[in-house]
C-alpha cells in the first residue's frame, strides 16, 4: 500500500506527541516529514528556563532526539521556517526563509546553489530566488510549477532534477 504524505509544520511537544501516538496506531500509514524552525529536535519547552539559567543542558530536556526521527522513518528538517503553505498544490515553502536567513547574517547568495527536496519552487519563491541571484537549483521530486520553471530558465538559473522529464 502506498503511504499517504503527512507534513507537520512545527516541531513542538504537542505535535510530536501526536506523531508518537500515530506511529503506535498506524506505523505504516504515513510518509512523515517534519519542519522545525529551531536547530534542535523536540525538547521539553516547559524546562527551557533551567537550560537558559545554565542549570541543565538542552540534552537534559530532549524528548525526541534526531535519532528518534531517523529510527521512525521521519524526515526531519531543522532550521527550516515555513513561510507559506500552498494547499492547492500541497506544498510548503521554505525557500524564502533560506534567503532571509542568509541576508540577516550577511551571507551573499549571489551565484549560489539551492537544494530543494520538494521539486522546483513555486512562482513566488522563483521570483525571490531570481532576485537573490541564485544560479543553480538542485531538487528532487515532482512539482506542478511550469510557470516557475519557465521564469527560472529565463533568468538563466540552472535546474538539476532527479527526474529531468518535468523540465521539458
Amino acid at each position: 500500500m502506498k503511504r499517504m504524505k503527512l507534513v507537520m509544520v512545527g516541531n513542538g511537544m504537542a505535535g510530536v506527541r501526536t506523531l508518537e501516538e500515530l506511529l503506535k496506531l498506524a506505523p505504516d500509514l504515513y510518509d512523515i516529514t517534519v519542519f522545525g524552525s529551531e536547530s534542535h529536535a523536540n525538547y521539553n519547552r516547559i524546562l527551557l528556563s533551567p537550560v537558559l539559567a545554565g542549570e541543565q543542558t538542552i540534552q537534559d530536556i530532549m524528548l525526541n532526539d534526531v535519532d528518534w526521527y531517523e529510527k521512525n522513518g521521519i524526515a526531519l528538517h531543522l532550521n527550516k521556517k515555513i513561510t507559506r503553505i500552498d494547499r492547492k498544490n500541497r506544498t510548503v515553502h521554505a525557500e524564502e526563509n533560506a534567503i532571509l536567513h542568509a541576508a540577516k547574517h550577511g551571507v551573499s547568495t549571489e551565484g549560489s546553489t539551492l537544494y530543494v527536496t520538494a521539486g522546483p519552487p513555486c512562482v513566488a519563491c522563483a521570483k525571490n530566488l531570481i532576485n537573490a541571484w541564485i544560479k543553480r537549483i538542485i531538487y528532487s521530486g515532482n512539482y506542478p510549477g511550469e510557470h516557475a520553471v519557465r521564469f527560472l530558465k529565463e533568468a538563466n538559473i540552472e535546474l538539476v532534477s532527479a527526474d529531468p522529464s518535468i523540465l521539458k
